[in-house]
């Protein structure tokens, strides 16, 4: 008796059909996460509210006035206005020891000086204990004192706020929350800002995001940590992601996404865009970089609602310190539309 032929090889037209299918489906996904309610360049979204995340140096060396000024200058030139200026890491206990910061008050000063229209606020943050760190924010002591320590620099002169980044939080993490209610009145009028995660769709996704050791929040919890700080700033970066296009979909999605899920509240969102170089599991340069990222900013800006478009305030470049020229150069001609002569 003759034996049948598998089904594959009796009729590769049927396996040519579903590999047809599948590839149009794939496609029509990706089509659908490409499209966009407008089609404006970058420049038009952007209002002169960026930030930059900048190094411990400032506040722990020595830097001349020029150096200072020179700074100041760069980041007006390019329209940055939030400056989140590395002070911790806190101490087990929830404090930052003076010493750790020596330069913090000159540091202001001088920034201050040279450029008034900034907003300068004390980077604060720590690995938290549920993912393998010291900081416990489950210690109502713990909290009162990171509460205390974001009041002592923001009480500075030349401070204006703090900037928490604390990793990583889960989704419905109720003790961050607990810690940014003790904050707004530790600190008074103040301004309060949150580097926040990934956000992902669903609601309530701390048991999978703890069991996987990556934080994301959900809409749900974008809205609670929004209702209780001035600015969220999304890390919307290493997402492992080896595409550009790809991982600017990825920041589209994202500034879509947590836009709308804030939109009820008056916190301002930045969305986080990276510079930093070399290949890890979580980061490949080739696919996340400024271009790629400034390129998802605008795509998910060009989806956006008015009523989501109304809590933008811009892209922050994370970090300071591996900004080079041409990442410089790429962020002036995709964000703020100059060309070479313009700069």
């Amino acid at each position: 008796m003759r034996r049948r032929q598998p089904s594959s090889i009796r009729n590769p037209q049927s396996a040519i059909r579903i590999l047809l299918v599948v590839l149009l489906g794939l496609g029509a996904f990706w089509l659908a996460l490409s499209q966009t309610r407008t089609g404006q360049a970058g420049a038009a979204f952007n209002r002169g509210e960026n930030g930059i995340w900048i190094g411990h140096t400032w506040v722990a060396d020595e830097h001349g006035d020029a150096e200072i000024a020179g700074l100041a200058a760069t980041l007006i030139a390019h329209q940055v206005r939030y400056v989140f200026a590395h002070v911790g890491p806190l101490e087990m206990d929830g404090t930052i020891p003076p010493e750790r910061a020596p330069r913090a008050a000159a540091f202001a000063a001088a920034l201050k000086r040279h450029g008034p229209q900034l907003v300068l606020l004390a980077w604060i943050g720590q690995v938290e204990a549920r993912g393998g760190g010291v900081l416990d924010l489950g210690d109502p002591a713990v909290r009162a004192r990171v509460a205390a320590t974001a009041a002592r620099f923001a009480a500075t002169p030349g401070w204006d706020g703090v900037h928490y980044d604390v990793e990583p939080l889960f989704d419905g993490d109720g003790r961050f929350l607990a810690l940014l209610d003790a904050t707004r009145p530790a600190i008074g009028g103040r301004f309060l800002s949150v580097a926040a995660p990934k956000w992902f769709p669903g609601r309530r996704w701390d048991r999978l995001s703890t069991r996987a050791g990556a934080a994301v929040w959900s809409a749900p919890y974008y809205r609670e940590v929004a209702a209780r700080a001035d600015q969220v700033a999304v890390m919307a970066y290493d997402s492992a992601l080896p595409w550009d296009r790809a991982y600017s979909l990825l920041v589209k999605q994202q500034t879509t996404n947590v836009l709308w899920a804030v939109r009820d509240t008056r916190a301002q969102v930045l969305v986080g865009v990276p510079v930093y170089r070399g290949d890890s599991p979580g980061h490949h340069d080739r696919a996340e970089n400024i271009a790629s990222g400034l390129r998802g900013v605008t795509l998910g800006l060009n989806n956006s609602p008015p009523a989501a478009l109304a809590r933008f305030g811009g892209v922050a470049i994370y970090p300071h310190w591996e900004t080079g020229e041409q990442d410089w150069a790429t962020y002036d001609r995709q964000w703020l539309g100059r060309g070479a002569s313009d700069r």
